[in-house]
């Protein structure tokens, strides 16, 4: 017979003594049931630009019966967000503006799918690439060395002896 830690700090004297000892207590994960929904709840879905994903998602998800929810205000079970448009870093804007106000709400459990596209297909004008990832040393800067230049300063003040 196995010991369920999980089981026995969920209730009960077990619940105390993980409380007073400072035990950690796990959530208890939701689980797919074949015969139930495929969500329990409604899916909130957006993207950024035209997001032709998203439109894809969303009906896929209403011909399966999940509800779609128009705003992350309401309890969510799940966050589809669509980011295959965007074109330069300052889009993840799109990503922060969904995120945050739906984890506030988002059922215990809940899941977050973020859809992108590989870098190789990023276009020419906002290649994120070269916009956001390049080095600096490929832009000609040298690397700051912040303890280097301490341990430096410190040569140079040190009192002679």
């Amino acid at each position: 017979m196995a010991f369920d830690y999980g089981k026995f700090v969920q209730g009960g004297i077990g619940k105390q003594l993980a409380t007073a000892l400072g035990l950690p207590r796990p959530t208890r994960l939701r689980r797919h049931d074949p015969k139930g929904s495929l969500v329990p709840g409604a899916v909130y879905v957006t993207g950024h630009g035209d997001a032709k994903v998203a439109h894809r998602v969303s009906a896929w998800l209403e011909a399966a019966g999940v509800p779609i929810a128009t705003s992350p205000s309401t309890s969510v079970a799940a966050l589809v967000l669509d980011m295959t448009e965007i074109e330069t870093p300052a889009d993840l804007e799109t990503l922060r503006a969904a995120v945050a106000p739906t984890l506030k709400t988002i059922q215990p459990t809940g899941r977050v799918i973020v859809i992108g596209r590989p870098v190789e297909e990023a276009t020419r004008r906002g290649d994120l690439g070269r916009a956001g990832c390049s080095s600096a040393r490929d832009r000609g800067h040298r690397p700051v060395d912040r303890q280097g230049d301490a341990r430096r300063r410190d040569r140079q003040h040190r009192p002679r002896r």
